[in-house]
């Protein structure tokens, strides 16, 4: 069962992923090759175009080792230090 989030909440998760993807230099592809998805799915996933599950937020903390709250509850682009502690 795939669980999608409230569709008000995911854009500001999507821009925390993207912000925290860019901070540690990490490419979509090399994100898509990590989850095993095409970059294309990636891509669309970070753009809004498909749909962001929990399972695809708990996986891109891990990836990222940064705790899923802070993925879903955080506003990262506005933490320049957060932003260099990642």
């Amino acid at each position: 069962m795939q669980f999608a989030l409230i569709p008000q909440k995911v854009s500001g998760v999507l821009a925390n992923i993207s912000a925290v993807r860019r901070s540690k230099g990490y490419s979509e592809e090399y994100m898509a090759d990590i989850m095993n998805m095409p970059q294309d799915t990636y891509t669309g996933i970070e753009a809004g175009n498909i749909a962001l599950t929990l399972q695809n937020v708990i996986e891109i903390a891990f990836i990222f080792q940064i705790d899923t709250a802070s993925l879903l509850t955080l506003d990262i682009p506005k933490l320049p230090i957060l932003r260099l502690v990642i």
